[in-house]
């Protein structure tokens, strides 16, 4: 039987190119402990990419053990506070303490505030390294594929790609973006939206609530300049599956399997989101293998 080295030995650097960037980011408080297993499986599959991580510059000291094993470029918050965007951003946002106490990860106060303001972050990073080809996904997201042979599979030339969720709202289980012009855009596009404030927009966008999953909704119906990654292997939501190889999941196929922290358990699903339907009708089952262990 073939000999296999364990999967640490995935993080050693044998090649010092480095093929591919990724920038994550926690705002606000402290970096959750499931961060890490985000971290570490993302690694396994990825081990020459770059990764910059955005937070609070006490919080990444507290995590510097950890980033520094898996190579991963600490950026402090505070350094980009200045950028002109989220200097505008945070004069007209009105975010005030929203979030759900009462789950088994309570969000924090300021919850929406931050997932929106992280992508003003994003591409105030992209733009200050120069960086293209960036990836972005939530902390809580579990990646078993090289995201460089995502890349590559992208048509040319390439625009920026989110992964749907339903007909209000899409989320950043993968987040693609080629060039910071383009993040950039979607930025201008939130700072033009929130002086009208909440209920004005909520009735225009005939949305529930103004988030970052549906703003990023709004902005790429209106501009026509997001694609979207396949999240079902037939049908309208898996455009783009022959090229890419995979569906992706903005959220329902991972509460499927496991539950959310709103206290469902395995097995839950929604009619709301183009997935959950899929599953209620009985269409999918999950099933599980295993390779190398």
């Amino acid at each position: 039987m073939e000999s296999r080295a364990p999967p640490h030995r995935l993080l050693e650097k044998k090649n010092p190119k480095l093929f591919m960037k990724t920038i994550l980011t926690h705002l606000g408080s402290d970096i959750p402990p499931f961060a890490e297993f985000c971290l570490r499986q993302y690694r396994i599959f990825n081990p020459q990419a770059e990764m910059a991580f955005i937070a609070g510059e006490s919080y990444l000291k507290d995590r510097s053990a950890l980033l520094e094993e898996l190579r991963i470029e600490p950026v402090a918050s505070e350094s980009l506070e200045k950028e002109p965007a989220i200097k505008k951003f945070r004069e007209i946002n009105y975010y005030k303490n929203w979030g759900t106490p009462e789950t088994v990860y309570p969000s924090q106060r300021n919850f929406w505030n931050y997932t929106l303001e992280r992508l003003f972050f994003v591409e105030s990073l992209m733009r200050k390294k120069g960086w293209q080809d960036v990836f972005h996904f939530e902390n809580d997201v579990m990646i078993y594929a090289d995201l460089a042979d995502v890349q590559k599979r992208i048509s040319r030339p390439p625009q920026m790609h989110i992964t749907p969720v339903g007909y209000q709202w899409v989320a950043c289980g993968l987040l693609y973006v080629p060039e910071a012009g383009q993040l950039g855009r979607f930025c201008e596009f939130v700072l033009k939206e929130l002086p009208q404030g909440d209920e004005k927009i909520k009735k225009k966008r005939n949305i529930e609530i103004v988030s970052d999953m549906t703003l990023l909704k709004a902005y790429a119906d209106e501009t026509k300049t997001v694609c979207y990654f396949p999240v079902l292997p037939e049908g309208p939501h898996s455009a783009g599956l022959s090229e890419l190889g995979s569906i992706f999941d903005g959220a329902s196929w991972g509460q499927f399997a496991a539950g959310t922290n709103n206290g469902h358990g395995p097995g839950w699903a929604t009619d709301q989101s183009y997935v959950g339907r899929e599953l209620l009708l009985g269409k999918y089952k999950l099933a599980w293998e295993t390779a190398d262990g």
